[in-house]
């Protein structure tokens, strides 16, 4: 049976228009929001609720006690043991790898940073509240389903990119976001599939443009990725075809590169 219960969500943050316009777009979407202005006042919100919330947005940067301490208190206090693993996103203007690194180790599920557009807000919200592999990749065919009705309308081109990690473990996966959103425009959407899969949509872009866009992208990452192109409405005309054949061009990348190194031990050996 469908659960529809609407999410409870605590947002934590000093600033009063920072409140005010995120409680709005939330609410917008149909989620309960309860804000706090300091770690204190929230944790003696979560404290006092029998059920734990579906998600804890926080700054980093409030008053006495910072948002690291929220986040050390439900990890580590036995009187907040049935919220220790409630969901919790970092929003902060304090974008610097150390402290991106410092929220991630201490258990921190996301880390946006100020300033931020709507469409991104939602967008990681959305991906905490759903989970397992199978949802995330539910958001990204919303996702592509509403930007191919705009380019429908607006008769433009778009660029669906899938990029695979060779190894699943590396560099955190919100860095290697960071480092890619470099390259992008307010325009384009990055989604996380998991640790070692990206998706980025890419409106008003042709395979050209697509190219481009990763070439950029490679050249600032350290690790070995693949990456999979395919094009709105010159190649694929459904959601469903642009990411089987993102997918099946990683897949071949992937087995040449195999057939290759396998030719060239054959050819050692004679």
């Amino acid at each position: 049976m469908k659960n529809d219960r609407k999410k409870h969500l605590l947002l934590v943050d000093d600033s009063n228009l920072t409140q005010i316009t995120i409680k709005k777009i939330l609410e917008l979407e149909g989620y309960i929001v309860d804000v706090s202005v300091s770690a204190e006042d929230a944790l003696n919100q979560i404290k006092s609720r029998d059920i734990p919330y579906d998600l804890i947005i926080t700054d980093i940067h409030l008053p006495q006690r910072d948002g690291f301490y929220i986040i050390d208190t439900l990890k580590s206090n036995k009187e907040y043991s049935i919220h220790k693993s409630t969901p919790i996103m970092i929003l902060s203007a304090d974008a610097t790898s150390t402290t991106v690194r410092r929220a991630v180790e201490k258990g921190a599920k996301e880390y946006l940073n100020k300033p931020f557009t709507t469409k991104e807000l939602i967008s990681r919200i959305k991906k905490l509240l759903l989970d397992t592999e199978e949802s995330l990749y539910s958001l990204l065919i919303e996702c592509l389903n509403e930007e191919i009705e705009r380019a429908k309308r607006g008769e433009y081109e778009l660029s669906l990119v899938i990029a695979s990690r060779e190894f699943s473990e590396g560099i955190l996966i919100e860095e290697v976001v960071k480092e890619i959103k470099r390259e992008l425009r307010k325009v384009d959407t990055v989604i996380e599939l998991g640790k070692s899969t990206l998706a980025l949509v890419l409106p008003f872009t042709n395979l050209n443009g697509a190219n481009v866009v990763v070439n950029k992208i490679k050249a600032n990452l350290n690790e070995k990725w693949y990456f999979g192109i395919t094009n709105f409405p010159n190649e694929c005309q459904t959601v469903e075809e642009l990411y089987r054949l993102a997918k099946q061009r990683i897949n071949n990348k992937i087995n040449k590169e195999i057939n290759e190194k396998e030719q060239n031990k054959e050819e050692m050996k004679k």
